[in-house]
């Protein structure tokens, strides 16, 4: 059955490890390359080096009571107000050996400006000079005469158990943590001012599972289409008018903006394959979340859009 487009209201469903992490050295030289997006509201541009198109925030002005869930399982954080998905932020949580396991949390503590307690860094006392940018107190315990131990920056740091938290930090595009779960400066400073301590947590002991990931390459959409399985739909999620310069067989125009209506009134079967694409990837991936939400599981985002469609598949359809 398909479920409507609502979200249970203050709730915090979270997975974290019970262990403390410290932000990578590339982030405590201040030279951090994010795979974050931009510092602005919405959804972020197409980078050239290949950074972000995940992660957004369009929660300004948004009323309810916050809820925030962190998917393990595809490394990204979801921002909720009320029953509304406000945000999503691309994540990096704990590698192997400090993996980030699913549990029941609530924010307990907010610090703008944390470092951490057990990662970081060696300077000299006198000079200031970095001596070891690498420094895990677990094992190196004692810093050398004429140092002294700097904790690395946490910024925008939420506790939610033990020394674990969510703060800006370093995004390789895979969990590579020491447990805390890093994300872009401008999500962490999106999620840091509208969160607060004591938001409830009711959550399940796993992350959350996803039946497929949630970008296709626009390779793999053809391969799909020319399979054509049964009830296969394909969604163009882009305006009217850029429907009418061009679109791909068979697809169905089904704005952004009356998504979960039209979902809720045109789409019958949610066990059916759906193909989902806009102009350059980022509003189709904002469907899916959509659609994963109102129980459409099957859904795909054509990463790149059909911009990259006619890069790659086929060069007859017009670009804008």
């Amino acid at each position: 059955m398909i479920r409507a487009f609502i979200v249970p209201v203050v709730s915090l469903l979270l997975g974290l490890a019970l262990g403390a992490c410290g932000s990578d050295p590339r982030w405590a030289r201040g030279n951090t390359g994010y795979l974050g997006g931009s510092a602005q509201t919405g959804a972020p541009a197409p980078r050239a080096d290949g950074g972000d198109s995940v992660s957004f925030w369009d929660g300004d002005g948004v009323k309810g009571a916050p809820r925030i869930e962190i998917r393990l399982s595809d490394q990204r954080a979801y921002f909720y107000k009320g029953d509304v998905l406000v945000g999503v932020s691309a994540i990096s949580s704990g590698k192997e050996g400090y993996d980030t396991p699913a549990g029941n949390y609530k924010i307990i503590q907010k610090d703008k400006d944390h470092r951490s307690t057990l990662y970081g860094e060696w300077d000299d006392i006198k000079t200031g000079a970095v001596i070891n940018d690498d420094v895990d107190t677990t094992v190196q315990k004692r810093p050398p005469p004429g140092a002294k131990f700097l904790g690395a920056p946490m910024p925008n740091f939420m506790r939610v158990v033990g020394g674990v938290g969510m703060h800006a930090g370093y995004l390789p595009g895979v969990a590579a943590s020491h447990g805390c779960i890093r994300m872009p400066m401008f999500m962490s400073e999106n999620f840091f001012a509208n969160c607060q301590v004591g938001t409830p947590s009711p959550s399940s002991n796993k992350a959350v599972p996803e039946p497929l990931p949630f970008e296709i390459s626009v390779a793999d959409a053809s391969k799909l289409q020319q399979a054509a399985p049964a009830g296969l739909r394909v969604l163009d999620v882009r305006d009217p008018d850029e429907f009418e310069i061009c679109r791909l067989a068979g697809a169905e125009l089904m704005p952004l903006v009356t998504l979960p209506n039209d979902a809720i009134a045109k789409l019958s079967d949610p066990e059916a394959p759906i193909l989902v694409y806009c102009h350059h990837g980022m509003r189709s991936l904002r469907a899916v979340e959509m659609l994963r939400h109102l129980g459409f599981a099957n859904s795909q985002s054509m990463s790149g859009g059909i911009e990259q469609w006619s890069v790659e598949v086929d060069p007859a359809v017009p670009r804008y």
